[in-house]
């Protein structure tokens, strides 16, 4: 293994109390100033994220019969470049449409590029540019439960819930007249957080037919042992894509969807029981 890896080595076997303290002291002053060396656009793994990767029974063993994932976290050096164009390549590549993507979506972490056609973004009062994401999100745990069963309320067995889902207030808020959407607190019982509106009955299941109607899917899951955060991922996709659905991260954010969410979380604000 490279020096640093028996360094980083070292740090994780001090962390199960396997070497002394003035030895460790050293290996992690030296690990830090190894990773302070790199270039601004690559991404040497931080000690302490390869400590948190490695399972408890493998600490102590010799290198070999570490698993090859342990072994490839502690000595990679990562090109964040390199991903961001992985995933924007996949991410502008192959789509589905919303209700036959449940084939084809992986149940694991990764990146997720909402597409819609001439007449979606026409509906959504924006210049049409079919080949541009109308959003660009991550699923930290799954694809799946994060887009098919959140935002797009594919599963038959769970209610669309405008108001734990971003992407789908946006939609609301660009859609709100069209679709004839009314904006009610999530939590009737304890109206609070307007922001994360919900919508009134009926609202709901005419989002997400449109949703699933007008929209396709592309998804991108994380390779193996990614040793970059998800999330500095998304910001890079973000950033390039300018998706116009995006608020957070976005260069050219669209001043109307604030603007419309914003009236959405009022018109919750107003709401009374009848």
């Amino acid at each position: 293994m490279s020096d640093f890896a028996v360094d980083v080595l070292r740090v994780v076997e001090k962390r199960s109390g396997l070497v002394g303290a003035d030895q460790y002291e050293r290996t992690a002053s030296r690990t830090q100033d190894l990773g302070a060396q790199l270039p601004g656009n690559v991404r040497r793994v931080d000690v302490w994220h390869t400590v948190s990767m490695v399972g408890v029974a493998d600490i102590g063993r010799d290198p070999p019969s570490r698993p090859a994932c342990t072994v490839a976290i502690m000595t990679a050096v990562v090109p964040l470049n390199d991903l961001v164009t992985a995933a924007v390549h996949t991410l502008s590549g192959e789509r589905w449409a919303i209700t036959a993507a449940g084939g084809h979506v992986p149940a694991r972490p990764g990146l997720y590029a909402i597409y819609g056609d001439d007449q979606a973004w026409a509906e959504l009062a924006l210049e049409a540019a079919p080949g541009r994401p109308l959003y660009v999100g991550k699923a930290e745990d799954s694809l799946v439960s994060r887009d098919l069963n959140g935002h797009f309320a594919t599963n038959p067995r769970s209610k669309p819930q405008t108001g734990s889902s971003t992407v789908r207030r946006s939609f609301a808020a660009l859609l709100r007249a069209s679709l004839q959407l009314e904006a009610v607190p999530r939590n009737l019982a304890n109206p609070e957080r307007f922001a994360n509106y919900a919508l009134a009955p009926g609202g709901d299941e005419r989002l997400t037919l449109w949703m699933h109607t007008r929209l396709t899917l592309a998804v991108w899951p994380v390779p193996a042992c990614m040793p970059v955060p998800l999330e500095e991922i998304e910001t890079a996709v973000i950033e390039h894509l300018t998706p116009p659905l995006n608020i957070d991260k976005n260069p050219r954010r669209l001043a109307r969807l604030s603007r419309g969410r914003a009236e959405m979380a009022a018109e919750a604000s107003r709401w009374r029981p009848t």
